[in-house]
């Protein structure tokens, strides 16, 4: 369904992640959140990793 690798597409977000913690920008987290949820409704939202990633934002709040 995606375009890029699974490793790619986590990288990928995993890396917005920090930028949004070093920015503390409201405006990419909420565009943060709808990729995340686009990202969930597609096959790889399956896997661990978006699991630990969610884990790590909620932690965060």
């Amino acid at each position: 369904m995606s375009i890029f690798p699974r490793n790619t597409a986590i990288k990928r977000l995993n890396g917005f992640l920090k930028m949004i913690f070093r920015t503390r920008n409201v405006a990419l987290y909420l565009v943060y959140k709808q990729r995340l949820r686009f990202f969930l409704n597609s096959q790889m939202g399956r896997d661990r990793n978006i699991a630990e990633l969610l884990k790590r934002l909620r932690k965060a709040k």
